[in-house]
């Protein structure tokens, strides 16, 4: 099964899917960095890398929620989730190397804002200081990268053990550390959030804002693991895929499409109800400037998955799922743009900052990256869990 599927041909179409994204984003990137220059450029860098790595990270969620809680539907395709956790490692990796140019992308980085002698002094960021300086940012963006990365390559490797071996001693080892990850995860995520996508506008807060990101990052990683999923089933790489499972991905698109949705309005109808202005001027810069985009993102992250999958039979067609995956992983790269960058700019005060061709190519370059980091973790392995205690049963359940 394992050299089977490995050098199967259809490999070659992600193959040369991931290498054009790359060659075509990196010509993309240094063509805009040198028309939109070096803050667009770091900016886009730090949308993209945080995408990527938090599609990475809630793989590695998936995982182990359903370690925990017993689930055996998604062992027929548990290689796709644990294959996008190796992408934990690149992507980390290239986003400490974003933080190297720190003083371009937070605001609260400059001294001179917590200098009470300084005319540019800020009191509101003097006050966050202690928790936004730059060492202790790079420092804690450090550990929470390297605890997922040690987390989520010790799963993959304990599942990789128990598929060779057959010995459940791994399957209560993975349950162990799924524990462990879960409780890491459920303090690093949020704070990880705060920090890297909150604290570009440090004059604003949202204690729900932990929450609402990982709904954007986790419905994301559903849709490309539906992708993927059906892609496999498609090509014959991985025939044990039924209607049973495309379904229950279809109901996880759905209803955490609404979740996102409930998320979003909560937040914005708080802060629009307290009209607090350090809250709404947030909003406002978004609206205001990028309308168009500010409803776009409704309709593409709740609009269309909600009436498109709405009946039973819409979350069995692979058609359907498709496009619905597709229009939600374009709704959240534009929604991510627009959680970061506007704050960036505004800080710059530049004005006419839209999405360009260096975002454009950097989302490329990583979305290539992360397709062929995610292929490669794929054909090293064998395709299907065998003796995973579920395995049988997420061949025979139905929905």
């Amino acid at each position: 099964m394992h050299l089977e599927h490995a050098n199967h041909q259809e490999w070659k179409n992600p193959l040369r899917l991931s290498i054009g994204l790359v060659a075509f984003g990196l010509l993309a990137s240094i063509v805009g960095y040198f028309i939109d220059g070096h803050v667009h450029f770091l900016a886009s860098l730090l949308t993209y890398s945080v995408f990527f790595v938090g599609l990475a990270l809630a793989a590695t969620f998936f995982i182990a929620v359903h370690t925990i809680a017993h689930g055996g539907w998604q062992v027929a395709f548990l290689r796709v989730p644990e294959a996008q956790t190796t992408f934990l490692f690149v992507g980390g990796i290239i986003l400490l190397l974003t933080f190297l140019g720190l003083h371009d992308l937070y605001h609260w980085s400059h001294e001179e804002l917590i200098d009470p002698n300084s005319e540019y002094y800020d009191e509101i960021i003097a006050h966050k200081s202690v928790w936004l300086n730059a060492p202790f940012f790079v420092i804690r963006s450090t550990i929470y990268i390297v605890l997922w990365v040690l987390l989520a390559t010790w799963l993959r490797s304990l599942s990789l053990k128990l598929d060779e071996t057959g010995n459940l001693r791994y399957w209560q080892r993975i349950q162990v550390v799924s524990g462990l990850f879960l409780a890491v995860f459920a303090v690093t995520s949020a704070l990880a959030a705060f920090d890297w996508v909150m604290s570009t506008d440090p004059h604003w807060y949202s204690t729900l804002f932990g929450w609402y990101f990982f709904a954007v990052v986790w419905v994301s990683m559903i849709a490309v693991t539906t992708l993927w999923v059906l892609w496999l089933r498609k090509h014959g790489i991985n025939p044990n895929i039924r209607d049973e499972h495309l379904h229950d991905l279809g109901k996880y698109l759905f209803g955490f499409s609404i979740f996102w949705a409930y998320l979003w309005y909560s937040q914005y109808m708080l802060h629009w109800y307290a009209n607090i202005p350090e809250e709404t001027a947030w909003h406002l810069l978004r609206f205001k400037e990028h309308r168009i985009l500010f409803y776009l993102i409704i309709i593409l992250n709740f609009g269309i998955p909600f009436f498109a999958l709405m009946s039973r039979s819409a979350k069995r067609k692979p058609w359907v799922l498709t496009f619905v995956a597709l229009t939600i992983l374009v709704g959240h790269a534009l929604e991510v743009w627009l959680l970061i960058q506007p704050s960036v700019y505004h800080a710059h005060y530049l004005e006419h900052w839209t999405f360009s061709l260096v975002d454009l190519g950097v989302l490329s370059f990583l979305a290539g990256l992360f397709i062929f980091v995610t292929m490669r973790a794929l054909r090293k392995a064998p395709i299907v869990p065998e003796k995973h205690p579920y395995f049988k049963e997420s061949l025979t359940y139905k929905t």
